[in-house]
């Protein structure tokens, strides 16, 4: 039994699971065992990972072939066959400094907490310390977010039976880390920062859910949330009505995106729902300009991007 499992769901991730798998091998904590859950890919992820285990030799990599099945129900997968006292998640494109297992550790125990968030570079806002419930629910950075950059207690998960839900394809880890903030007490927050996110692998389904998907994904996490703060006794939910509203309207941009083109009255059908629920009403004038002012916006950053590019040559 290891005190620390590592949980990597990996869907076709052959172009990035070596630099992942040699990134773990590396970490100055040794008592870790990674359960590596390969959700039926169809490249080489399979026989690298494979490949790196047998040379790794201890035997702390264990890897588990199942036919696909989606990434909630394949870290699912992973916790039930965990066996450490901490579970901590990560993603099979990912990488960590040699430290990072080891700082998470050290704050956990140092601290005696229940849950550690380390700092994401590019969006953490909150100050290192220990925090209570109300001090920390109404930041993104905290209440929102990936399962890793996270140490949780694996006693914790099995007795609540915390898992991650199958039927979404996006903010299922926003849930998972909503419940399970809902039955603890003392959350270490820390300012190091030890994962590397890879933000442009075209399998992330992040990249592929469209509008309404990710409005029902987003008010599901949302609704979540608003019955943590019942629970927790937290009155002020202008925190969560403006993120809703802010959802939405990352919704709304998404449709502009390659992936997610749809038809021009598609487009305008679902900005028209969006600017009624903002303000109670609209037109279908209103609706076309907002479009004309997205495309505009859109236009304007390539052109800033061209000149920048030009002054450079």
């Amino acid at each position: 039994m290891a005190t620390v499992s590592l949980i990597m769901p990996a869907y076709n991730a052959g172009n990035y699971i070596k630099e992942t798998l040699e990134s773990i091998i590396a970490q100055t904590y040794k008592d870790w065992e990674l359960i590596l859950v390969n959700d039926g890919s169809k490249d080489d992820t399979l026989p690298i990972a494979e490949d790196i285990a047998k040379k790794e030799g201890t035997g702390r990599i264990k890897i588990i072939n199942k036919p696909n099945s989606g990434v909630s129900d394949t870290r699912n997968r992973g916790i039930e066959l965990s066996s450490g006292k901490y579970i901590m998640f990560i993603d099979s494109d990912d990488k960590v400094k040699p430290d990072y297992i080891e700082r998470h550790v050290e704050e956990m125990e140092s601290n005696s907490g229940d849950l550690v968030i380390s700092a994401i570079r590019y969006t953490s806002t909150i100050v290192p310390g220990v925090y209570d419930y109300a001090d920390i629910y109404t930041n993104r950075d905290i209440v929102w977010g990936q399962p890793w950059c996270k140490l949780f207690k694996s006693d914790i998960i099995r007795k609540y039976q915390i898992k991650f839900r199958t039927s979404f394809r996006l903010c299922e880890d926003w849930i998972f880390t909503i419940d399970y903030l809902d039955h603890i007490d003392k959350i270490i927050i820390s300012n190091y920062v030890g994962y590397e996110w890879t933000r442009d692998n075209p399998n992330s389904l992040s990249q592929k859910c469209d509008y309404q998907h990710r409005i029902d994904c987003y008010d599901a996490a949302l609704d979540r949330l608003e019955e943590l703060y019942e629970h927790k006794g937290i009155s002020d939910k202008s925190f969560i009505t403006h993120t809703r509203m802010s959802n939405r309207r990352h919704a709304i941009y998404s449709l502009y995106d390659k992936q997610n083109a749809c038809p021009y009255s598609l487009k305008i059908k679902r900005i028209y729902s969006y600017l009624e629920r903002l303000n109670g009403h609209t037109n279908l004038i209103e609706s076309v300009l907002f479009d004309l002012n997205i495309r505009k916006s859109r236009l304007n950053g390539r052109i800033m991007n061209f000149f920048k590019k030009w002054q450079k040559s």
